[in-house]
């Protein structure tokens, strides 16, 4: 039979394993509480750089040929005889627009009342093609705007066109003449007494 110390000693030893126990499962449930698993699960962010993606492009791709036209004068008094018309052809080379010699420009005045004036001419060394566009006799062009397209051609380089859509265009204009103002009235003179004639009279007097 167990002295009563024994007994004691055994029952501090059961207190502390169960103390110890006790405090191990209260550990165990704190870290599993569902903050901790939370902040556990939640992915990290992260940044990713997508690096030679040939699909996307900042600027878009200039054409290899371009070409425009416009008119010198816009809005020219009727009565003039001649219209310039200037217009460019150029190529793109490394990067820099280089004008195309020696194509052939045609040039179509598209006038209101339907009718076409055409004429051919070869481009300078820097590409420019000057036409000159005869107006003298288009009084139904007065005030309405007239259209002129060119197409650009060249053996062994891409054809281009100045459409309807940028034309060249110009737009004759009425001019009414100023009238001058004249002077109105009945000019008058004023006249000078004679010395001579007064002298005369005293002497016949006296």
């Amino acid at each position: 039979m167990l002295s009563l110390k024994k007994r004691r000693f055994l029952v501090v030893q059961c207190s502390l394993l169960t103390l110890f126990f006790l405090f191990s499962a209260l550990l165990v449930a704190c870290s599993s509480g569902p903050n901790t698993s939370a902040t556990t699960n939640s992915p990290a962010p992260t940044l990713a750089l997508q690096m030679g993606n040939t699909d996307v492009s900042p600027t878009p791709t200039p054409f290899p040929y371009s070409c425009g036209a416009w008119a010198t004068q816009t809005t020219p008094p009727y009565g003039t005889d001649r219209i310039g018309i200037n217009a460019k052809f150029t190529k793109l080379v490394n990067g820099n627009p280089q004008g195309i010699d020696g194509a052939t420009a045609t040039a179509t005045v598209l006038w209101p009342n339907g009718t076409t004036d055409t004429q051919s001419v070869q481009t300078t060394f820097d590409g420019l093609a000057v036409f000159t566009v005869q107006a003298g006799n288009h009084s139904d062009a007065i005030n309405k705007i007239t259209l002129v397209t060119v197409h650009f051609d060249k053996p062994g380089v891409a054809s281009c066109d100045v459409d309807k859509s940028r034309a060249a265009f110009f737009t004759l204009v009425a001019v009414t003449p100023t009238v001058s103002p004249t002077a109105t009235g009945t000019p008058q003179s004023t006249a000078t007494p004679n010395n001579n004639n007064n002298n005369n009279n005293n002497n016949n007097n006296n």
